[in-house]
């Protein structure tokens, strides 16, 4: 037995504790034993219980961080699986880029001699548009003195052709029939077939494709022999007077010195403009369809000029 004074083992049965001498009842001291045996024996099932929870507890929480573990491991073997295939395909496709970039090479190579080849083809090519310019130059310089010779010889054929030509009025032209020669060269500004020069040659309204107002355009009556400016009155035509000034040219002298030439085949005078288109006309660079069957061109002059004034003029 333990004495509840001094916390003591005894022996049993004695009545006082040996060692501090409090009396001992027997019955009590073991009744009050055994309660305490039983509290320290549910005490140590008490802690017994929490260490095995305890226990239990940890050794789940280790379980639980194993597989945690593990999980993260085969989590990680995968992507390093992932990676090392996405390396390899990485290589692969790298390999491939490799070859491509060789062939890109060969084809810049490539390239990079054709292009010297082009540029040497364009340095040749350029060379030749220069010698090229150079002789267009050259013609140029050669055609501008020509033209400049030209224009001396087309003055003195003007200057020729105004001493030549015979002035004449209105009157007396309207006694010569009209043929249907290069009267619609030029700007036609109301299209009744007449140019605006041969409406000044005639006195027409070149506003107006009927100047009369009679239904007939302009054209229609100086081909046919009327006046386009009379509803009523036709052109006093005169073939005697026609007849005996065949070859000539005639330079208007009431209008805008348009000169007409006198076909000798047919007595007819022919529209040759101003005297500046005169001399194209007479030199046979135009050529004019008449209302005749046949077309009929104004012969070419012979003429020749020296640098003063012209000498000669011949048929």
């Amino acid at each position: 037995m333990i004495c509840f004074n001094c916390k003591r083992q005894i022996p049993d049965n004695v009545p006082n504790c040996p060692n501090c001498g409090a009396p001992i009842v027997p019955h009590e001291q073991i009744g009050q034993e055994i309660r305490v045996r039983r509290w320290q024996r549910w005490i140590f099932y008490v802690i017994f219980i929490v260490m095995f929870l305890s226990a239990v507890a940890f050794a789940v929480y280790v379980y639980s961080q194993n597989t945690a573990l593990l999980n993260a491991s085969v989590d990680l073997k995968n992507s390093l699986t992932k990676t090392q295939n996405d390396l390899t395909a990485t290589q692969t496709s790298l390999s491939g880029k490799d070859t491509q970039l060789q062939q890109v090479q060969g084809q810049v190579t490539q390239l990079q001699s054709d292009i010297a080849a082009k540029q040497s083809l364009l340095d040749q090519k350029l060379a030749e548009v220069q010698s090229i310019s150079q002789q267009k130059d050259n013609v140029m310089q050669q055609y501008d003195q020509v033209n400049s010779v030209l224009s001396v010889v087309n003055a003195n054929t003007f200057n020729s052709l105004i001493q030549m030509g015979v002035p004449m009025s209105f009157k007396d032209l309207a006694r010569i029939p009209v043929a249907d020669f290069n009267l619609g060269a030029g700007t036609d500004s109301d299209g009744d077939g007449l140019s605006n020069l041969a409406e000044a040659a005639f006195g027409t309204d070149p506003l107006k494709a009927d100047t009369d107002g009679d239904g007939y355009t302009d054209k229609q009556e100086v081909i046919s022999g009327f006046d386009p400016l009379s509803k009523t009155n036709k052109y006093p035509i005169d073939l005697k007077f026609a007849a005996s000034q065949k070859g000539k040219i005639l330079i208007s002298v009431q209008g805008q010195n348009e000169a007409w030439y006198v076909n000798p085949k047919d007595n007819k005078r022919y529209f040759l403009g101003r005297p500046a288109d005169a001399v194209k006309a007479l030199e046979g660079t135009q050529k004019v369809s008449t209302s005749s069957p046949a077309a009929i061109t104004v012969p070419a002059k012979q003429i020749t000029t020296t640098p003063a004034a012209a000498s000669s003029v011949q048929y």
